[in-house]
């Protein structure tokens, strides 16, 4: 691996390691401009100065966790089961909830021919407990030759989208079907 033109290194003769001792120094012979002395370490360990009890997780804080990685809901119930596991998840904590969480929103919404549109904007976007101001959403429309998609976006982007329709193998020519079961004209 090595070239006539490389050299090899050789370590140093002047350092001295004990196996059976802590480590010593020993200073060099020809010592450079700087003079730094090797201080003896203690044998104490570390401690910490901040709390380090464990931090129980509460469902909120579950829920939130969960919120910011936006995690689906198979891996929500594998962290939830890990954290219940390592005996971080309070108590109250049910690792199943999260199987059914999208029931409480079912209500809002309506099939109807393979399309999938909400009933009530004003009644979810509650729900989600936002602000309705209608001139600080804008619909955006997403449409292809396979499928159409229709959702609420907020003006700045700090709020969630909201998802409005979903129709998959429907053509383009339906758009104006699916404004009218939204009652697009309503928030106008």
């Amino acid at each position: 691996p090595h070239c006539e033109d490389l050299q090899i290194t050789k370590p140093p003769t002047d350092t001295v390691i004990n196996s059976d001792e802590d480590e010593e120094y020993t200073e060099p012979s020809d010592p450079g401009p700087s003079k730094s002395r090797f201080h003896e370490h203690s044998n104490e360990e570390y401690i910490n100065s901040s709390d380090s009890t464990a931090h129980i997780i509460t469902s909120n804080d579950l829920n939130d966790l969960v919120r910011d990685l936006n995690l689906s809901k198979a891996k929500t119930e594998i962290l939830s089961s890990r954290l219940r596991q390592w005996n971080l998840l309070e108590e109250s904590v049910r690792v199943s909830s999260f199987r059914n969480r999208h029931i409480q929103f079912l209500h809002y919404f309506q099939e109807n021919d393979n399309t999938v549109f909400l009933l009530d904007v004003t009644g979810l976007i509650k729900e989600f407990r936002l602000p309705l101001d209608v001139n600080e959403w804008r619909l955006f429309i997403e449409l292809s030759k396979l499928s159409l998609k229709m959702v609420l976006l907020h003006h700045g982007n700090e709020l969630p989208s909201i998802p409005i329709a979903y129709a998959p193998h429907m053509k383009e020519t339906y758009e104006q079907q699916l404004l009218h079961r939204i009652k697009y004209t309503q928030y106008e």
